[in-house]
């Protein structure tokens, strides 16, 4: 039976629900599944690749680990019929899932694949795909120059219609990018364009990612009216916007508007709003950041029950894609097979029982991360949110804990008591700002000088607490002396100008007599006392319960 006129029905459906898959992913996702359908019926090969490649597409921020599977699929049709050329497209899909589970190496990996199949055919419309996520990687490597340099490769390939979606990104893009680099007076002319040339396109994505571009870059330079204005004109003009992905993206730049501008309420008020719209939409990876996100600037408000409620939203949501991930991990294992085929190399089928074998090990591994979850919110409960270090409720326990230890093996810790010198003054003389980040300088040198099983803890304000574990006084002296002449090589001219900083320290080790954790602590701050009256910059030591001269 001749099948042509339909194959062509098919390809005709294909193309039109891959033109959706960004705009209006529902609608791409209902026409792919109908072209997958009747192409499965009749065998056409093609079309189930091309369906599959749009399925992956629009399934990216519902679940990352479904559309890899989807792609993968795809890409194994596509190799099997020798339509190598249709790979570079589906690999963009295998990417995002790379990225958003944070394996960086992977990502670049797929996508210089994705780079090698697109140049050999010339395919601009994949390249320019290829070098926007080439940019969006390299920003989220913390590499704003290299991003720069991907994002115009992508606007010059992708422009004069060849590619509309990676050419308006990497507009906005290089406008964020110039916005973030403090060039106020470049960015508000280059936004200016920007806005001008959306204008003039049908483009309801390209419009919205342009708005929230301004809003974000009017608060990022502290301009409070002219962002709130455009906030008021970006609902206006996307009013009657159908797209979920639209009305989240434009809450999102709202929130972080609000941030920017110290308006922490709002803040909170808006990522909600942006919560509650993902929901809706099922965008499940979207979802995720955003209520990890909620739950912290909600604790950092005093709302305790609402930042628990959410963070463990966020777990659960975060366990329940990653188990998603586990049972996708097969699809992992046969893109590695794919690759492989692609440079020419044969690859042995892998029989049922181990595809099974495969599956229990990374469900067990699912299991395994959620305990991994758990702990992170104890984390989360124990950690002092400026600098980083454990907080005075976690380094007591800790000390409880050793103290116990103590007891029952007789094993040696001791405890030193850290205060900045002339804190207050440092404070009051340059603000509480540069107070800040004093504190936060003197945490990571401390803990770069500190073992992995010794314990690092602010007492409160400028005071931290060190326990050495199965340390007696002797090493807990020498790692004070390590510690000081870290601090007297220490770079602070730049935010302390013409002053000295300095630390004292009292250093006090666990003897019999001593009843509990306390009696420690006690003693080693009576020796920081002794330290500051002998002139600061030094320590002390607390020996034998008598005090000692360092």
């Amino acid at each position: 039976m001749d099948y042509s006129n339909l194959e062509i029905a098919i390809d005709g459906l294909n193309e039109r629900a891959y033109a959706l898959r960004l705009s209006n992913p529902p609608v791409a996702k209902k026409l792919a599944e109908e072209a997958r359908a009747q192409s499965t019926r009749i065998e056409y090969k093609f079309g189930q690749g091309c369906a599959l490649r749009t399925l992956a597409a629009a399934s990216v921020e519902q679940s990352a680990s479904n559309a890899f599977a989807l792609a993968v699929h795809a890409i194994e049709i596509f190799v099997s019929i020798g339509k190598v050329e249709h790979t570079a497209s589906a690999l963009m899909p295998v990417f995002c899932y790379y990225l958003q589970n944070s394996r960086f190496d992977r990502a670049r990996t797929t996508l210089e694949e994705a780079l090698t199949v697109a140049s050999n055919l010339d395919d601009k419309h994949a390249l320019s795909l290829i070098y926007f996520n080439f940019g969006w990687l390299a920003r989220k490597e913390g590499d704003p120059a290299r991003a720069k340099e991907f994002f115009c490769k992508s606007l010059e390939l992708g422009r004069d219609g060849v590619n509309d979606w990676a050419y308006w990104k990497s507009r906005a893009r290089l406008t964020e990018l110039l916005s973030e680099s403090g060039r106020e007076s470049e960015w508000r002319a280059d936004m200016e364009l920007l806005l001008a040339d959306v204008g003039k396109v049908d483009d309801e994505l390209a419009l919205t990612d342009a708005l929230c571009v301004q809003i974000e870059g009017f608060a990022r330079a502290g301009r409070r009216a002219e962002a709130v204005i455009a906030i008021r004109r970006a609902r206006q003009r996307t009013c009657g916007s159908q797209s979920v992905n639209c009305r989240a993206s434009l809450l999102l730049a709202q929130a972080n508007s609000m941030l920017l501008l110290g308006n922490e309420p709002k803040y909170i008020l808006k990522l909600r709003q942006t919560a509650t719209a993902l929901e809706v939409a099922n965008l499940q990876v979207r979802l995720c950041s955003i209520l990890l996100n909620l739950a912290l600037a909600e604790q950092k408000a005093g709302l305790y029950e609402l930042s628990a409620q959410h963070l463990v939203q966020h777990i659960d949501l975060k366990r329940h894609i990653q188990s998603s991930d586990a049972e996708y991990r097969l699809s992992e294992v046969l893109h590695e097979a794919l690759t492989k085929h692609l440079m020419g190399q044969v690859v042995s089928a892998v029989s049922r029982s181990d595809q099974l074998s495969e599956i229990n090990q990374q469900l067990q591994t699912a299991l395994d991360q959620q305990a991994v979850l758990q702990r992170e919110l104890m984390r989360l409960a124990s950690t002092d949110e400026l600098t980083g270090a454990v907080n005075r409720r976690q380094i007591v326990n800790d000390g409880i804990l050793e103290m116990e230890r103590y007891r029952h093996t007789g094993s040696p810790f001791s405890v030193t008591v850290i205060d900045v010198d002339h804190f207050k003054s440092i404070n009051d003389t340059f603000g509480h700002a540069t107070g800040d980040e004093v504190l936060r300088r003197l945490t990571k040198c401390c803990q770069a000088l500190l073992r992995r099983f010794d314990v690092l803890g602010r007492l409160g304000g400028e005071e931290f607490c060190i326990i050495h574990h199965d340390t007696d006084m002797y090493g807990a002296q020498m790692a004070a002396q390590r510690i000081l002449s870290a601090i007297e090589m220490m770079f602070m001219s730049d935010i302390l100008p013409d002053r000295k900083f300095s630390i004292s320290m009292g250093v006090a080790e666990v003897h019999e007599c001593d009843t509990s954790f306390y009696d420690v602590l006690h003693m080693a701050d009576a020796a920081l006392y002794e330290a500051k009256r002998s002139g600061r910059n030094t320590y002390r030591i607390a020996s034998s319960r008598t005090l000692e001269a360092a």
